[in-house]
């Protein structure tokens, strides 16, 4: 059977950023929800050391996903899955895959987001829940089974097969990544903002295509009918 794939990762499906602000301080976090959170250029935020909020980050669990929203990635998917079985030329079946890594769900937890999906998307897409490392999705792995992939941190994964030398050998340039508009780091930009991303644009599409989209659609939904922009 033709499929085209689609890949997320619970990181993109789920605010974890702000299930991470809302662990540590729910108060602060409310407030910064309401104030600027959706047209932020960085993942600094006022109350919260930037060091804090890493370490948080990068130690969630389960109880940051149980205290996170749905992003706007949600309808990107539905999007995804219409348009595919929309298509008559192409004679595709979509497939949606969502990475669980790095939380270890148990299967009740599985079964909430797998039945999720299936009933929004009315049962015309396949669900399977996978569990792989940036390391593990090598770019010989993505040219083989994903089309597109929605990925929050996008940045670690680029890099870890840009050091390791994977890039080298193998490139991606058929795979569509979106990620968000949003600077990684602590230190503040020096050039234009939208500029520079399309610089990474043009030199991610040596290795890959990417699009960034704004930092809103990975952003929780505050509004539940919203729609990806």
């Amino acid at each position: 059977m033709n499929y085209i794939t689609f890949l997320t990762d619970l990181d993109s499906l789920f605010d974890t950023r702000m299930g991470t602000l809302f662990n540590l301080d729910s108060e602060k976090a409310v407030k910064i929800s309401l104030n600027g959170y959706h047209t932020r250029t960085q993942d600094v935020f006022e109350g919260f050391g930037y060091k804090e909020f890493r370490d948080a980050y990068d130690k969630r669990d389960t109880g940051t996903l149980a205290a996170s929203i749905v992003t706007k990635i949600f309808y990107l998917i539905i999007d995804f899955v219409n348009t595919t079985n929309a298509n008559d030329t192409n004679k595709a079946t979509p497939r949606v895959y969502v990475n669980t890594y790095p939380y270890r769900l148990s299967d009740e937890e599985k079964s909430i987001i797998t039945y999720g999906l299936v009933h929004k998307t009315n049962k015309l897409v396949e669900i399977e829940l996978i569990h792989k490392s940036p390391e593990e999705m090598s770019p010989t792995w993505m040219n083989e089974f994903i089309t597109m992939v929605a990925m929050y941190d996008y940045n670690i994964w680029s890099e870890v097969h840009t050091v390791n030398g994977n890039f080298k050998n193998t490139l991606c340039t058929d795979l569509i990544l979106f990620g968000p508009r949003v600077i990684f780091g602590e230190k503040e930009l020096e050039t234009d903002f939208k500029d520079s991303f399309l610089d990474m644009e043009k030199f991610c599409s040596l290795y890959y295509a990417i699009k960034f989209l704004p930092i809103a659609d990975f952003s929780l939904m505050l509004n539940l009918n919203e729609k990806i922009d």
